[in-house]
């Protein structure tokens, strides 16, 4: 239970939101101006998010190990 908690203090829950806003706002606005393409596009869509996050979570990993080091 240690480790899981350790680890979601590490990942920082509370920047995932920051990282999503963005990406679903410009996501919006090009289903707005241009002919969206239904299936295709919700997978897009949920891949792009997917991204978001995983370089989000990244970023916050890399910052815990550089102040590690440094």
């Amino acid at each position: 239970m240690k480790q899981l908690l350790l680890w979601l203090r590490i990942i920082r829950p509370q920047t995932l939101f920051a990282s999503l806003c963005p990406v679903t706002v410009g996501l919006l606005i090009a289903r707005k101006s241009i002919a969206y393409a239904g299936i295709q596009g919700n997978s897009t869509a949920v891949l792009t998010m997917i991204c978001a996050l995983s370089l989000q979570i990244l970023s916050n990993l890399n910052a815990v190990q550089t102040n590690k080091d440094g």
